[in-house]
């Protein structure tokens, strides 16, 4: 993934960049996770194109998503700090749970998408934790309450940012009705690949259905 080359997307870059690196991880040591660079609010100026600019970053998503990103990692290469992890995903659920869209990213299309991808990175951060909870009904309401927000956004001006919603709601998707509304946004979405070329993306969600449709409880986990 190419070094982020559009501050509008700065949010969707860095997600991209992180499940990409999260799809390699055996060329990332505990020693050079923190290389990756980092999104600030003060990377920004006020501009007239502020909203759009800085959707993820002055609410917090962004922070809180690398929180998670970090969780995954450590999980994966050092799986005995599993008590650790638990309270560090108490903390960052509880400020999933007190993020709220800033003025002027307040607007009714800004709630949804910040609300989708809230929803996103809960489950994201849900199954790292609970790795085997695909069919935990609490996991299962925040895809469907995610899904729900993130189709009230296609065809929309904000339609790129649900890249992330499709990415990890899709990932937990094991309902069809749920699956059709993830490829729904998915055909949406095509439009990015300009920025993003979503083709693997899409190839690991729908891969991931196929683990699930065979028996595998963690067919969620893209770097398995």
């Amino acid at each position: 993934m190419s070094l982020i080359s559009n501050k509008k997307y700065i949010f969707l870059y860095a997600f991209a960049e992180r499940v990409d690196r999260l799809s390699s991880l055996h060329e990332i040591s505990a020693g050079n996770i923190s290389q990756l660079p980092t999104i600030s609010s003060e990377n920004f100026r006020p501009s007239s194109t502020r909203a759009e600019v800085t959707f993820g970053v002055e609410d917090g998503l962004s922070s809180i998503m690398e929180q998670i990103y970090s969780l995954h990692f450590t999980s994966r290469e050092m799986p005995n700090l599993e008590s650790r992890l638990i309270v560090d995903a108490v903390e960052i659920w509880k400020e999933l749970d007190e993020s709220k869209p800033k003025s002027p990213l307040d607007t009714e299309d800004y709630s949804d998408l910040h609300a989708s991808c809230v929803s996103s990175l809960y489950t994201w951060l849900y199954l790292v934790i609970h790795p085997n909870g695909m069919e935990d009904a609490k996991l299962q309401s925040a895809v469907q309450d995610g899904l729900a927000s993130a189709e009230n956004l296609i065809s929309s001006k904000l339609s790129p940012f649900l890249f992330i919603p499709a990415f990890c709601l899709g990932l937990a998707a094991i309902h069809q009705n749920d699956r059709d509304s993830v490829k729904a946004i998915f055909e949406d979405i095509g439009q990015i690949a300009a920025f993003i070329d979503i083709r693997p993306y899409r190839g690991i969600v729908e891969s991931s259905w196929r683990r699930w449709d065979r028996g595998d409880k963690r067919s969620w986990n893209w770097t398995d």
